[in-house]
């Protein structure tokens, strides 16, 4: 099973968070980014993501990942800890992302 964090949209209007992208370490020499049906800019949320977090995705992928959920907590955009697909809430309402990989 594939680690990964969950990027999120928390609208104030919204019922529940609507997933954007997850970032993925499934045991590469890097990380995937899958991103949702929605427009959202791959290139885009890899900036956002790398503007956030002080430390390289290329150099240390597991570092990345355990960053972004304390780094990426703002009031419309958050993000997940590091969980399994097992435990992923977005799995279990069967959300479609696009893949595609970093």
């Amino acid at each position: 099973m594939a680690s990964h964090v969950d990027i999120v949209s928390n609208e104030p209007l919204a019922s529940e968070p609507r997933l954007l992208a997850r970032v993925i370490l499934n045991g590469g020499p890097g990380l995937e980014m899958d991103l949702a049906h929605d427009g959202t800019d791959e290139q885009q949320m890899w900036s956002y993501l790398c503007s956030r977090v002080s430390v390289d995705p290329d150099d240390d992928p597991r570092a990345f990942l355990l960053a972004l959920a304390p780094n990426i907590d703002a009031t419309y955009v958050g993000a997940s800890e590091i969980h399994d697909d097992a435990h992923c809430p977005f799995r279990q309402r069967g959300l479609a992302l696009a893949a595609t990989v970093a």
